[in-house]
């Protein structure tokens, strides 16, 4: 849908034989340096439609926390645009990143009081796949292609609204407006 997903479509592979939407997955980067988080661990990615955050396995979400020195202080919650590091999954070799608006959760009730919207999952080991939930697919614009086992993501369009048509179907008619 020309309409929400922006320029630069890209196709990551996924293995039919999981049954997920799980993609390989090389690092995370912080501010563009890779951190060699997947070092001696077989890293891959699910992309959760359902999951409101972001989960990480074995350890990982404190890891990344501090290789961004997150400490929740009053200046990366007020503005944590200027306090706070874009971070970046690199998913079958193409870097996919979110910036610390689409990653920092500030409180309506008191916003000098924010989170981190990913997480550490409980029972899971180092091996486990990644869970890119809600931060994620908002900034990303995902199509899922069961045929050719691959899912395409794109920057969300800048005036992309969560109302409108939904996606169309390759070789459908498109482009008009809806009315």
């Amino acid at each position: 849908d020309a309409v929400r997903a922006g320029t630069g479509l890209s196709w990551l592979s996924i293995d039919p034989r999981r049954g997920s939407w799980e993609v390989p997955m090389h690092d995370v980067r912080v501010n563009g340096t890779a951190q060699g988080l997947c070092a001696g661990r077989s890293c891959r990615a699910v992309l959760d439609s359902g999951c409101s955050s972001i989960g990480l396995p074995g350890g990982m979400a404190d890891e990344l926390a501090q290789r961004i020195n997150f400490t929740g202080d009053d200046l990366q919650c007020s503005d944590p645009m200027a306090a706070l590091p874009k971070i970046g999954f690199v998913l079958d070799g193409q870097n996919f990143d979110l910036t610390p608006q689409e990653y920092v959760e500030v409180s309506l009730s008191d916003p000098s009081t924010c989170h981190l919207r990913w997480s550490d999952m409980a029972g899971t080991g180092r091996d486990d796949p990644i869970i890119l939930g809600h931060p994620f697919l908002v900034r990303y614009y995902s199509i899922y292609d069961q045929d050719n086992s691959r899912v395409g993501l794109a920057p969300v369009a800048p005036k992309a609204t969560a109302g409108g048509s939904g996606g169309r179907a390759a070789g459908g008619e498109g482009g008009g407006r809806e009315g």
